[in-house]
């Protein structure tokens, strides 16, 4: 029994595993693609060849079935998850089994779905329309990451034929090309893997034969699109024109402007914009755009005053704080014989013209004018005119036909230097007689060429009435007075109201009824108002003007050639030696002279003399005594001189021997005091060789003596120092061989600098005359293109910085307005230097590319973007920005050479 049931389980294994044997596994390299979310019946291959000869899918039952997500119909229709992660490849088995036993063995076929994204769109033109002349080509895209598999469907092939191949670059996007057959319409159809269809209307009509516009100037505001309405003739183009976009003469991103098609302008910014258009037949047309901003026009002028027929006259528009703004404008009287081009009014025939600017609020703005014949003369009423002082007459201006634009000018002489700029003065077309003399007055007409030019001579005769005006005899001084006033020849005094030429310069104080008082040094120019209409205009010269001068003792051996004139102290503080005037009471002792540095003694034997100095203007004296020793004394080691400002000390100086060797010296202070002013309080504290300054405006004298009887003197001024320092103007842009001075703003009331140290970064570039007062000038000389910065520092540590920016020959100053410079916006031009504006953000993507000759830019600390590219190609380019600012960083992190302040 147990036999039996043994050979029972062999045959029963022995049977199932025959069945195994019997089912085979086929590789069928069938695949299916699909998006992620989407159902598909893919196209089945019948594969029932593949298990015997003569079988069909007839003779099976055929299954699907898969290990993942994926499910499947009885029919075979595959539906992928949304959620499924693409791309990915998901393996399925399609099952084969035999209807009748022994027709065909079971058969498992292996295949592959491929999932990726859904399509869910594909992007075609809206139609195309093309000249029989032309092949058109454009794009179709689909989602990306989506099963790239589009065919052409249908198309009539009798009027175009068309291609689509896949970009290289890009598998989501197709190159269609369609060339035209004859003239006509077809709807070509593009056909996606699952069905998705895009149709896309094509039109062939005639050949273009011109490109014009319905206009020539076109109005519109800021974030308008403007459609230009292109005349082709009755044909038409499906390339875009070359398109050159010029905005205030600055190149003009095409993308911004024409985002959409060729005939809708977008307007993206303010501005006047000029744009030329070439299609590929040859064919170009030139157009204006005014884009305006929502800003109320509250004046519109023309560039001449009397416009001309057969002339053209631009035209500015301003806001009522006086800014140019673009408002739209008609011609909304005179149509016949004016229009409006280019911002320009063109005036085709005489008459009165009526121009309108309209306003974003409804309002207009109106200007009227008259268009006029041009003239050929310029007729007077008189060519010759004797006036007595005090007299008057009026010009008249005629012409013998039309009219224009003239201004009167006036040259000649007269004996009174007080009066300017001639015996007769000119208000409107009135002329005063003010000092004897003669005058010729001319009528010029600058802008119509061709029109004779008219004169009329004016004599003034001399008489007791001409005037003076009495003025300090010397130099005002800083901080005096005096009382101006006029008079003629009789001595009689004229009232008169008295101003500054200039209401701003601080060099003088001027009263009305004439007070005169000097503030700071310099030149300025007065203005006296007589109530007879006459006026004088006189220089005026404002100096520091000491009240005392000092100067300590001079030592000097017999052999020196030049001993210079120093520390000439004042009330005023130092004066230079040519202030003052020199006597030498013993000439045979020592001289004096002037050098082109300065004045100089030249000893002549040993021995002592006095020296008197006198100042220039306002009297103050001093004299100190001058000692001339042997060339081979032993005992005299010379002096030194000392400016140290109050609370400060320092150490008095080493003392040496011929031989190199210091000498221990023994300090004591002579002399201390305060200049021009009184004080119990020691105004210097000495401490071993150590000495400290405790009050501005004070001197001593400080005499050092050593054990082997030498001895020296050291003379020490104390003064306030400022505690600021700056420059009036810290930038400069300048064209090789223009001079400029870079003048400091003034220092706090009542102090002074000190010793100024001067710093130039690039000699190459500048030349630099240093000083060493801040009211003086110091001047700088430009020599050769590039960027140089000038410091100056004071001995407490306080400085600033000023660039000098020399340009070449062929300098860009961009408007003040801009903001952002575009893409490839000065791409391979010419310019040598660029200035850019302080409030300019950004600079684009190959903004200077390829600009070979360009050397300098300045770039402001507002720049908060510079593409990488931007200045790719520009191997002399020097970057003058701010120190620390986002140019400078970038200049460093690109290699570029920069000058930094």
């Amino acid at each position: 029994m147990k036999a039996k049931w043994t050979c029972f389980l062999f045959l029963l294994v022995f049977l199932c595993a025959g069945k195994a044997l019997a089912a085979q596994r086929i590789d069928s390299g069938f695949s299916v693609y699909i998006g992620a979310g989407e159902s598909l019946t893919p196209d089945y291959p019948d594969l029932a060849h593949l298990i015997g000869e003569g079988l069909t899918k007839e003779d099976f039952n055929i299954s699907y079935y898969s290990f993942s997500s994926v499910t499947f119909s009885s029919d075979g229709q595959i539906t992928v998850p949304e959620s499924t992660k693409w791309p990915s490849t998901i393996p399925f088995n399609i099952v084969y089994s035999p209807k009748v036993s022994g027709v065909g063995i079971e058969t498992h076929f292996t295949a592959n779905i491929y999932v990726r994204a859904l399509l869910t769109e594909i992007t075609a033109p809206a139609g195309v329309t093309m000249g029989m002349d032309e092949t058109a080509q454009f794009r179709i895209s689909q989602t990306p990451g989506s099963v790239y598999d589009l065919r052409l469907g249908d198309y009539d092939k009798d009027i175009v034929d068309v291609s689509m191949e896949m970009l290289a670059s890009n598998n989501a996007v197709r190159i269609v090309t369609v060339t035209p057959r004859k003239m006509g319409e077809t709807v070509l159809s593009v056909i996606a893997y699952n069905g998705m269809t895009v149709e896309i209307p094509i039109r062939v009509t005639a050949p273009a034969t011109k490109l014009e516009f319905a206009k020539k100037t076109f109005f519109c505001y800021v974030g308008e699109t403007v459609d230009l309405r292109a005349d082709l003739g009755g044909g038409s183009i499906f390339t875009w024109p070359e398109i050159v976009i010029m905005l205030d003469s600055i190149k003009q991103d095409l993308n911004t402007h024409f985002p959409d098609d060729w005939q809708h302008f977008y307007a993206a910014q303010s501005g006047f914009f000029e744009i030329t258009m070439k299609s590929f037949q040859g064919f170009e047309s030139k157009i204006h755009v005014v884009v305006c901003e929502q800003v109320n026009c509250a004046e519109i002028r023309l560039s001449v005053n009397v416009p001309h027929i057969g002339k053209s006259y631009g035209i500015s528009t301003f806001d009522e704080n006086g800014h140019t703004v673009y408002c739209p404008l008609e011609v909304t009287k005179g149509a016949d014989i004016a229009y409006i081009e280019k911002y320009s009014l063109v005036a085709t025939g005489t008459g009165p013209v009526e121009l309108t600017a309209y306003n974003a609020d409804g309002s207009k703005t109106v200007l009227s004018t008259e268009i006029t014949e041009v003239p050929t003369k310029v007729i007077l009423n008189a060519t010759e005119v004797t006036l007595d002082i005090g007299e008057t007459f009026d010009l008249e201006v005629g012409f013998d036909r039309g009219a224009t634009y003239y201004y009167i000018t006036t040259s000649g002489y007269s004996s009174n230097d007080d009066v300017v700029p001639s015996p007769v003065r000119m208000e409107g077309q009135r002329f005063i007689a003010q000092a004897p003399g003669q005058c010729r007055v001319s009528v010029l007409t600058p802008y119509t060429p061709g029109v004779e030019d008219a004169e009329c001579i004016i004599t003034v005769r001399d008489s007791d009435k001409a005037i003076r005006l009495v003025c300090p005899e010397e130099p005002l001084g800083v901080h005096r007075s005096f009382q101006l006033k006029v008079v003629d020849k009789t001595g009689k005094e004229y009232p008169a109201v008295f101003s500054k030429k200039i209401p701003t310069d601080s060099t003088i104080d001027l009263t009305e009824d004439g007070l005169l008082t000097g503030k700071s040094p310099g030149k300025t120019w007065i203005r006296v108002q007589l109530t007879d209409g006459r006026l004088i205009q006189k220089s005026i010269q404002v100096e520091r003007i000491p009240e005392w001068i000092r100067h300590p003792v001079l030592v000097c051996k017999d052999n020196d050639t030049e001993v210079p004139l120093q520390q000439i102290e004042s009330d005023i503080g130092l004066i230079p030696s040519s202030e003052v005037t020199v006597s030498v009471a013993d000439p045979s002792i020592v001289s004096y002279s002037n050098t082109y540095y300065g004045g100089a003694f030249t000893p002549h034997k040993t021995g002592t003399t006095v020296v008197t100095l006198k100042a220039k203007y306002g009297g103050a004296q001093t004299s100190f005594t001058f000692t001339v020793v042997k060339y081979d004394s032993t005992l005299y080691q010379g002096a030194a001189y000392i400016d140290l400002p109050a609370g400060y000390y320092t150490t008095l100086p080493a003392v040496l021997d011929e031989n190199g060797k210091e000498r221990q010296m023994t300090w004591e202070i002579t002399h201390q005091g305060y200049s021009g002013e009184n004080s119990d309080e020691a105004p210097f504290l000495l401490e071993g060789d150590t000495i400290t300054c405790l009050a501005p405006g004070s001197f001593c004298e400080v005499k050092g003596t050593a054990s082997t009887r030498h001895w020296v003197r050291v003379n020490i001024r104390g003064y306030r120092i400022t505690e600021s320092i700056s420059f009036k103007k810290n930038q400069f842009r300048l064209h090789v061989g223009d001079s400029v001075y870079t003048d400091l703003s003034p220092i706090d009331e009542g102090s002074e600098t000190g010793y100024l140290s001067w710093g130039v970064s690039n000699y190459d570039v500048i030349q630099f005359t240093p000083v060493q007062k801040m009211y003086e000038h110091p001047s700088v000389t430009a020599l050769s293109p590039g960027a140089s910065v000038i410091t100056v520092e004071l001995p407490n540590g306080l400085w600033d910085a000023c660039l000098i920016m020399v340009y070449g020959e062929t300098p860009l100053t961009l408007p003040s307005s801009l903001k952002e410079i575009g893409a490839n916006a000065f791409t391979g031009t010419v310019y040598t230097d660029v200035y850019c504006p302080e409030g300019l953000k950004s600079i684009g993507e190959g903004a200077f590319m390829d600009c070979k000759q360009l050397q300098l830019i300045y770039l402001p600390e507002s720049i908060t973007h510079i593409a990488d590219q931007a200045f790719d190609g520009c191997r002399q380019l020097t970057i003058c920005c701010p120190v620390d600012s986002y140019a400078h960083e970038y200049a460093k992190a690109n290699g570029i050479p920069f000058v930094c302040y």
